[in-house]
Parts: structure tokens; C-alpha cells; sequence
């Protein structure tokens, strides 16, 4: 889910930082050998080395789970 990206760092005077993740998960998991628990595996570890280096994070994207069916196995794990 996130071994390719972008490390960004900027520094202010403030000397704040943020840690930005941006996720996309292809919709195609149903036709690939991908499962939706390697979805939830690695966000989880994402969490966990996530918040042992940074207080502030902010996480966005596409996760191709419809938050709008909440009877969905996948809806219910996100939430």
C-alpha cells in the first residue's frame, strides 16, 4: 500500500513538522491477488512507525472502501 512514495520535509521557524501521507489502494483488488487484510496489515504498521516518529500526521486519500455502505466487511474494518 505504502512502500512507493515521496518524503517531503519542510522546515519553518516554528520548528514544527507535519507528516503528510497521501494512500491509493487500485479498486482492482478483487480481480488481483491483493487482499483487503494486506490492505489493513500495512496500514497498520503504517500507524504504528507513523506515530513513533511524529506527533502530527495527516492521512489522505483513496482507499477504494465506500464509507457510504456501512454494511460492507471492508466499511466496518476502516471504521
Amino acid at each position: 500500500m505504502y512502500r512507493d512514495g515521496i518524503r517531503l520535509e519542510m522546515h519553518s521557524a516554528i520548528k514544527a513538522s507535519v507528516h503528510i501521507i497521501i494512500v491509493y489502494r487500485l479498486h482492482l483488488a478483487k480481480k488481483s491477488k491483493i487482499k483487503s487484510s494486506d490492505l489493513f496489515a500495512e496500514f497498520a504498521t503504517l500507524i504504528d512507525e507513523l506515530s513513533s516518529i511524529s506527533d502530527e500526521a495527516i492521512i489522505a486519500g483513496d482507499y477504494n472502501i465506500h464509507s457510504d455502505k456501512p454494511a460492507e466487511t471492508e466499511t466496518k474494518h476502516l471504521v
